[in-house]
């Protein structure tokens, strides 16, 4: 929500899909601190996006118009350019936010001082990082910003009350929850497939075919950044054209919901915005570690056994640190999740980002039917060391 003092940011340089984020931005973790504007002669700050087409010609432009806005630059390579505040992308928001701050309140820091010259290592790093590409795959992004996925949170002490409730959040609060309610939703569907309204571009989802279709323009970057942005007011209502319909309001204009497509009209909507086929189950993955971070969902019960149904598909999933140890563990003798982060020595983190992930594609449940066995790693393995060939190989991973 606007406020009467919500600071005046205006913007160079960006596209409709990352005007929209720092609208989600501003309005959501930003408290409404901040509004975007259309002209830069009535800002009080500028967000300036130097990755366009004709970046370094626009900025030029920029500072020749005598505009001396406090300024934010963004790429995705580092930028040290005086009287500037530079931030990388994909944007992380707190640190957005923060330079927000800094820039438009001198008390904290100075909007127009030169940002300090990094180390050659350090921009070496960044270039490494970023590599220049407009779409991040899961795989490079897992390599490079392993807390994003996992967190860092310590083990919990069970004995702290605080620690424990942490742990949780409420997956109906944030993107993850819909489109796991849409993926229940096309599992049903005999042919055709599930359409979401109301993102970047229309995404579709194709259960039995293990297929999600949406286009490069709703790139990772900005999918991950919503994300880590929480919904507000989730309703159901009744659509008498398509049935059931989740509606979640992005804000009082926007909204996101879901409507049944033929097959007929899936090749339509794929040919008319070019939407390029992946494995549904890889983004639903994805999806979870981003918005868990090495949390759980609301209601998991850490004391109860994890039943994990088949071996996970790591030619198509983020192979999660530990993963193939957990997997299979869970198979061979289902464990709580705190038993297994103890019997196996794995931080907890590890373990809660494997079942979140896992449990998004209905892959982990738990199960209090399952015994948990308490018996240490090693025991385990000496018990099932003489049987088949498939379990050699796990006693051999659990070890």
């Amino acid at each position: 929500m606007i406020k009467q003092t919500s600071i005046k940011i205006a913007t160079v340089g960006m596209d409709k899909q990352m005007l929209r984020i720092l609208e989600m931005v501003f309005n959501g973790p930003g408290k409404g601190d901040y509004m975007l504007v259309n002209k830069l002669e009535e800002a009080q700050a500028c967000i300036f996006d130097l990755d366009n087409l004709e970046g370094m010609k626009s900025w030029k432009d920029y500072r020749n118009g005598n505009f001396k806005l406090p300024t934010i630059i963004l790429s995705l390579n580092y930028k040290d350019i005086a009287g500037t505040i530079f931030v990388r992308k994909p944007i992380e928001i707190n640190d957005l936010l923060k330079n927000l701050i800094k820039i438009t309140n001198p008390t904290v820091a100075a909007p127009h001082k030169s940002v300090q010259k990094e180390s050659n290592s350090k921009i070496d790093q960044r270039k490494s990082i970023s590599n220049n590409a407009e779409l991040i795959t899961e795989t490079s992004f897992a390599e490079q910003n392993a807390a994003q996925l996992y967190g860092n949170n310590e083990d919990i002490n069970l004995n702290n009350k605080a620690e424990i409730d942490k742990l949780f959040y409420d997956t109906a609060e944030y993107l993850q929850g819909y489109f796991e309610y849409a993926f229940g939703l096309s599992q049903k569907l005999e042919a055709g497939g599930l359409l979401i309204e109301g993102l970047y571009c229309p995404v579709i989802l194709i259960a039995k075919q293990n297929r999600i279709l949406r286009s490069n323009e709703f790139n990772d970057n900005q999918l991950r950044t919503m994300t880590l942005l929480p919904l507000s007011n989730i309703t159901v209502r009744h659509n008498k054209n398509h049935g059931k319909t989740l509606k979640i309001h992005l804000n009082e204009e926007r909204g996101l919901k879901v409507v049944n497509l033929n097959e007929s009209e899936v090749a339509q909507y794929q040919k008319q915005y070019n939407l390029i086929p992946q494995d549904l189950d890889g983004f639903l993955w994805l999806i979870a570690l981003w918005t868990a971070r090495g949390r759980l969902p609301k209601g998991t019960d850490l004391n109860k056994a994890v039943k994990l149904k088949n071996w996970p598909n790591f030619t198509r999933l983020i192979e999660t640190p530990y993963a193939l140890k957990i997997a299979a563990f869970w198979i061979y003798n289902p464990h709580s999740l705190l038993e297994t982060a103890r019997i196996l020595e794995i931080p907890q983190r590890y373990v809660f980002a494997f079942f979140n992930a896992a449990r998004a594609i209905r892959l982990a449940s738990t199960n209090s039917n399952f015994e948990t066995n308490s018996s240490t790693t090693a025991s385990f393995a000496k018990k099932h060391a003489k049987r088949g060939l498939f379990q050699r190989i796990l006693t051999k991973l659990l070890n």
